[in-house]
């Protein structure tokens, strides 16, 4: 702060001018930082910054969440449990941890193999025609 005054009585008004707006921004992000924070306790009850943006909520924990707007974003709920075997359930509010039967825990791993083999070969197809539209524009001198 005392190089700012002291520029402004040299007369030096573009250093005046960069201290001033390096200055705001270091307002702007130390009010951002307790903003969220207060917005994070308000909905946890607490805030963990050490966590890697997770709470902890009991057998559930809050993971991958961000604050825009006053609101959370991306906030995914997961298992605490070292086992796993948990799933989220619900919609919207309701969202609760249940234990994943054997058939689902199964279920989910050939779906999970399926589906990556399919999008391995819709990659593919889409490669393939990439380098055929490619091939005819470079045939009529356009790329």
């Amino acid at each position: 702060m005392r190089s700012l005054i002291d520029a402004i009585f040299e007369n030096n008004l573009v250093l005046a001018k960069q201290l001033m707006r390096e200055r705001i921004v270091e307002l702007v992000e130390d009010k951002l930082d307790e903003m969220k924070i207060q917005i994070a306790t308000e909905q946890f009850g607490y805030f963990d910054e050490t966590v890697n943006r997770t709470v902890n909520l009991g057998r559930e924990r809050v993971v991958n969440y961000r604050i825009r707007h006053g609101q959370f974003q991306l906030r995914k709920l997961r298992s605490n449990v070292v086992q796993g075997g948990y799933a989220a359930r619900g919609h919207r509010g309701e969202v609760g941890m249940v234990r994943m039967t054997p058939d689902e825990r199964q279920k989910r791993r050939l779906k999970s193999r399926y589906t990556a083999y399919k999008k391995r070969i819709k990659k593919a197809r889409i490669q393939q025609r990439r380098k055929i539209s490619n091939m005819r524009l470079k045939a009529m001198g356009l790329a």
